[in-house]
């Protein structure tokens, strides 16, 4: 920018395919496909003093399975699931004081 600020966005896209936790590819061990889009706006000074950030990840708020695990006998062989975080927006405000 003309006087010396920085301005700055971000996108990041992951796509992840079915995963099968088991080998034998058991329905209730598998995690269906998902997409997740994260974007980021920064604003930076022209002094590097003051940064403020506007974000939102995981636009669509597709959650996901991250993993899925198996538990033993002494658990009554109990399944328990990993997921992904759901929608998060929010802004952020960065003030630095000092030398940096």
């Amino acid at each position: 920018m003309k006087n010396g600020s920085i301005f700055a966005l971000l996108a990041a896209y992951s796509s992840t395919d079915d995963v099968h936790y088991s080998p034998f590819e058991n329905e209730k061990e598998t995690a269906q496909a998902s997409d997740r889009l994260d974007l980021r706006a920064t604003w930076t000074s022209n002094e590097q003093n003051i940064v403020v950030s506007a974000f939102c990840d995981n636009v669509s708020d597709e959650v996901g399975v991250l993993q899925v695990l198996r538990h033993g006998k002494a658990e009554h062989f109990r399944q328990t699931a990993g997921m992904t975080m759901p929608r998060m927006y929010g802004l952020e405000l960065t003030y630095k004081m000092g030398a940096y």
